[in-house]
């Protein structure tokens, strides 16, 4: 599949949600409003840096499952 392929229904998705978006907030308040979900969507990073380790540890087990399980398939 070329690129160009997946390009034209990537910008039509695009272009769906953020006309509405603009059309009911404006433009100014629009583009502050995306600019925080970017925003809060970059900054996950900070929540694994904290507490990523302690939520790799307590899933340990179950992955280790999910890896016995796909072994016996």
């Amino acid at each position: 599949m070329s690129p160009r392929a997946c390009d034209s229904p990537a910008n039509e998705r695009m272009n769906n949600s953020i006309t509405p978006w603009l059309t009911n907030m404006g433009v100014q308040n629009c583009f502050i409003s995306a600019a925080f979900v970017g925003l809060a969507a970059c900054s996950v990073f900070l929540v694994m840096i904290k507490w990523g380790k302690g939520f790799r540890v307590r899933s340990a087990p179950k992955y280790w499952q999910l890896v016995e399980a796909s072994h016996n398939v």
